[in-house]
């Protein structure tokens, strides 16, 4: 029987038990798809100007996302992190979110916040643990894949010091002294305040400090907490606890309150809100014919000139003109100042334009990289109503007849900061292309609009390719800037070897709804014109293409690929492409600055 019986356990087939597979990191990806349509999502607010409800919970998710995403932890606190950084973070919020006017402050401390939550996160779960194994601390964790090797290794030996001991050991002796903990999580005094619809009145704080500390069953969570709470007089908060208000925050009422804000003790802080108010309108309503100037050294283009001529108004001295190259090559005007520098020096006012006709050579040592981004950018912040719009002539080679696009002011602040960026932005950058190279022979560019995921009726939109495939040959490939919802991504069409080369910088699978209308109407197409030896199905390619590490950067590797293909046409797309190494972040500007000189021509 034993015998039998062990027979019958071997001949039970073996059950294999599924693999854990560990939750990733918080991406938030459902937000791009609410920013290409060109949404916010509303946050509320309540009286004391911090966010509630649901979204509410969505945006700290997000600040979380966006600093992980953007902030080297190589930087020790907060206070040193750059200031460009900081207004890249609350940039990519307020995108997403419709924000008041004075929320910056609030989202940055909230990053400040998850900046230092994140870096406790990788000390705690990943670098202690296993600081007597020094092999595993050699790469940044699988999850945080987005992080720099040489800033990871800086972090795990910085938090290895014993300084770094000595400072933690402090640190954990001043917690251990915390004895009423709360446990709300992230809702937030804010957030539990709505949920429990409490009134602010005398009470208001008290209310709230008992009630963070109490469990689903309406009891506290240690007996500490349950004396405290029912012997002390709910309406003298301060008194009860025995200790001073933080500088920083209320007791009972949540993150983003100052006392002289919850007391109004003091009013310098809603007087900066107003002051922020007024400066955001003020703004607005500047004149376009506001004139920034430069001395000799660097470059100023004036984008608001009405004049052919760009002259110095209210500066006395003696016109001039500046050349380069040539005496005939005349790039700007300027002004000698009288000033004792020393002979043969001159000092100078001057205005340079760019010319509209072709490119200028200026010395490398003259310019700045990212100037021509900077100067757009303030021309749009400064200059510019959300109303406007810049109108670009398109070369009739590209979609086969002369037509214009348009940016808005929103395309241009975008672009500048580098976040998600939509459809016209590439087709900016396309034209640029056309215009400086002979493209035409070699590419056809088939117009994204037409076949968009918004289109609901995929019969119009395959027509619609149709159409354009019309105009193609054998000897173009067809470039296909493809945004599937949330994500762009770029198709290249090879009709001569029937193969379609799909290059995503996430690596993501082939879409299904584009991938169904390219191989019906190159099918139609290959039968109209009577390719016998094409009409086999079309083979799709994916491309080990460059990678990207953040989340806004699909639209900016789009138009590298495109780059890259138009200026190699004699190369093979898979030997163009062939590693999964992120672009360097000069290699990125050099496209932005590139992008950012074109659209300046026309505003």
């Amino acid at each position: 029987m034993e015998d039998s019986s062990e027979d019958e356990r071997e001949m039970l087939p073996e059950v294999r038990k599924k693999s854990f597979v560990p939750r990733g990191p918080t991406t938030m990806s459902e937000l791009a798809l609410v920013r290409n349509s060109g949404q916010k999502l509303p946050i509320q607010f309540n009286e004391h100007r911090q966010p509630v409800g649901a979204t509410s919970k969505k945006m700290q998710s997000y600040i979380g996302v966006c600093v992980r995403q953007q902030i080297p932890i190589t930087y020790n606190s907060w206070k040193e992190v750059p200031n460009e950084l900081k207004d890249k973070i609350y940039d990519c919020i307020s995108m997403s979110f419709d924000l008041q006017p004075n929320a910056k402050h609030s989202i940055l401390m909230s990053a400040s916040r998850k900046f230092r939550t994140f870096k406790t996160t990788l000390t705690q779960k990943y670098i202690l643990p296993s600081k007597d194994q020094p092999s595993l601390l050699q790469f940044p964790p699988k999850i945080y894949s987005h992080i720099n090797q040489e800033d990871w290794e800086s972090f795990v030996d910085a938090r290895l010091s014993e300084e770094w001991e000595d400072y933690s050991r402090v640190q954990r002796e001043r917690r251990s002294k915390c004895v009423y903990n709360h446990h709300m999580s992230r809702k937030g005094y804010a957030n539990l305040a709505d949920e429990l619809k409490i009134t602010h009145d005398v009470s208001y704080r008290s209310t709230l400090w008992k009630e963070a500390r109490k469990g689903k069953n309406n009891d506290y969570f240690d007996d500490a907490t349950r004396d405290f709470a029912t012997n002390k007089n709910e309406d003298i908060l301060t008194d009860a606890l025995g200790s001073k208000e933080h500088g920083g925050r209320v007791r009972g009422v949540g993150a983003f309150v100052s006392q002289s804000q919850y007391f109004n003790t003091v009013k310098g802080k809603e007087k900066m809100c107003h002051k922020e108010e007024d400066d955001s309108r003020c703004k607005s309503d500047k004149k376009r014919s506001n004139h920034s100037r430069s001395s000799i050294g660097s470059i100023n283009i004036d984008l608001d000139a009405d004049e052919d001529t760009p002259t110095n108004k209210g500066v006395e001295g003696t016109p001039c003109q500046l050349s380069i190259g040539s005496i005939n090559n005349i790039v700007a005007v300027a002004t000698i100042v009288e000033d004792n520098i020393g002979c043969p020096n001159v000092k100078v006012l001057v205005d340079v334009e760019h010319s509209t006709s072709k490119d200028v050579v200026y010395p490398s040592n003259y310019t700045d990289v990212n100037g021509i981004i900077k100067l757009l950018n303030r021309h749009a912040m400064n200059n510019m109503e959300d109303v406007d719009m810049i109108r670009i002539p398109m070369n009739e080679l590209i979609f086969g007849s002369d037509k214009f696009f348009y940016l808005a002011r929103e395309d241009l602040l975008h672009y500048c900061v580098m976040v998600e960026i939509g459809y016209m932005c590439i087709l900016a950058y396309i034209t640029c292309l056309w215009d400086k190279c002979d493209c035409a022979k070699n590419f056809f560019v088939i117009d994204q609009s037409k076949i968009s995921s918004h289109i609901k009726d995929r019969d119009l939109r395959s027509r619609n390719l149709a159409n354009q495939l019309e105009a193609v040959n054998l000897e173009q490939k067809v470039l296909i800037p493809y945004n599937t919802g949330f994500h762009w991504m770029l198709h290249v069409i090879d009709l001569r070897e029937n193969y379609v080369y799909v290059l995503d910088s996430l690596r993501s699978k082939v879409n299904e709804d584009i991938h169904g209308i390219i191989n019906v109407e190159l099918k139609t197409w290959q039968a109209k014109h009577d390719l016998q030896r094409y009409r086999s199905t079309p083979k799709w390619r994916p491309v080990k293409c460059p990678r990207q590490l953040d989340s806004v950067g699909c639209g900016y590797y789009v138009q590298k690929y495109i780059h890259e293909i138009v200026h190699n046409s004699s190369t093979s797309i898979t030997n163009l492409f062939n590693t999964k190494n992120a672009y360097r972040q000069e290699e990125i500007d050099e496209i932005r600055t590139e992008w950012a000189a074109f659209v300046s021509r026309f505003v």
